[in-house]
């Protein structure tokens, strides 16, 4: 009888130590589970964290990029308060080429929205599929003529070309004005700015 009273205490005892084990490995694998859910969390918002940093960098850079542009840009944007200036520009380039100016005329000529994807500035309008942007394209026609020696004449194109003006040359003609080698150049070409479109359009975008 004492014999089964204490194996009967001994089962009792087992099967309590076994329970609580079962009970303790459980909470043990749940909270296994719960860590190691915590750690995955962790390294996923450390990977999302350096992919951040990454983009953030990433557009830091294209930003200092877009700044480098527009300020690049802006010396050469041409806009109507900005005509004289370079038209007196333009003399002044001829007189130190050493040419002489026959006649100089520049004038606004047209002005249309300005697509938000890639615009073409030498269409008349913008293309159909494309989207207004904020801006509106400028352009201005510059008919010009000058004559002198050949060398002037080029010195006055390299100082033309070294303003880095947004322009396209329509039409340039070189003619024999003389004997002594003078050469006349006639110039047409358009110049091109950009520059903000009006409020009442910006609201509607």
């Amino acid at each position: 009888m004492l014999n089964k009273y204490y194996r009967r205490i001994w089962i009792t005892v087992a099967l309590g130590c076994f329970l609580a084990t079962v009970v303790f490995g459980f909470r043990a694998a749940d909270e296994y589970v719960a860590v190691h859910h915590q750690v995955k969390d962790m390294q996923q918002l450390q990977r999302q964290w350096g992919a951040t940093q990454v983009k953030s960098n990433e557009l830091q850079e294209a930003e200092q990029q877009v700044d480098s542009l527009l300020n690049d840009l802006e010396p050469r944007n041409l806009r109507d308060e900005r005509l004289a200036d370079l038209r007196d520009k333009v003399v002044e380039l001829v007189r130190l080429s050493g040419c002489r100016l026959r006649k100089i005329q520049l004038a606004a000529a047209t002005k249309r929205q300005w697509g938000g994807g890639n615009d073409d500035p030498h269409a008349a309008a913008m293309a159909q599929d494309d989207l207004p942007s904020r801006y509106e394209l400028h352009t201005y026609v510059l008919e010009l003529r000058i004559d002198g020696p050949l060398q002037d004449i080029q010195n006055w194109m390299a100082s033309l070309a070294s303003q880095r003006l947004l322009l396209t040359t329509d039409v340039m003609t070189l003619s024999l004005v003389d004997e002594t080698g003078h050469i006349s150049l006639s110039l047409r070409a358009t110049l091109y700015g950009l520059a903000d479109a009006p409020e009442d359009f910006i609201e509607e975008i």
